[in-house]
């Protein structure tokens, strides 16, 4: 999730980052998108790396 989403709140986000069977990657400035606007390279190095950890993921199952 990206503190830039309409959908972020902090307490939300602490709430599950409690649970055991939630994983998440906050990544500042980045929108519900995927995305930093404007920044088309970047947005681009943020789904290789956010593809990364989700075989990672995967593969740890």
């Amino acid at each position: 999730m990206g503190t830039a989403d309409q959908h972020y709140v902090l307490e939300r986000i602490q709430h599950f980052e409690q649970l055991t069977l939630t994983e998440l990657e906050i990544v500042e400035q980045m929108n519900h998108s995927f995305e930093y606007t404007g920044n088309t390279y970047q947005s681009l190095r943020l789904l290789e790396t956010l593809l990364k950890r989700v075989e990672q993921f995967i593969m740890s199952s």
